[in-house]
């Protein structure tokens, strides 16, 4: 009678032992992803303080406003600026469209 309370006891705590390796070890997986993200978070964040502190800059004459601008320029340059950035989101969006389906709009 004793061995069986002895081999039941032993059965317990090798089950519960495992159980707590298993969760400890899927733990130490999301940790280390964890801290893989904090790493890519502490770039970007490096790299934004680093804009943060260029645009913090006091502007230094009142020509660089673009309130005193010339109004037909600056819708000009818009208009490059515009034209640019559809043709670079036509760009990335092409590298994912089949071969066939490229050149579209």
């Amino acid at each position: 009678m004793f061995w069986r309370w002895l081999v039941i006891w032993v059965v317990l705590l090798l089950a519960s032992a495992g159980y707590l390796a298993v969760r400890g070890w899927g733990l130490w997986g999301r940790l280390r992803q964890f801290g893989a993200e904090l790493q890519i978070a502490q770039q970007r964040a490096d790299a934004l303080a680093g804009q943060v502190e260029r645009l913090q800059e006091p502007v230094s004459s009142a020509g660089e406003l673009a309130v005193f601008a010339d109004p037909a320029r600056l819708r000009a340059q818009r208009r490059r600026d515009r034209l640019r950035a559809i043709a670079a989101r036509r760009a990335r969006r092409d590298r994912f469209r089949p071969g066939w389906a490229r050149g579209r709009g």
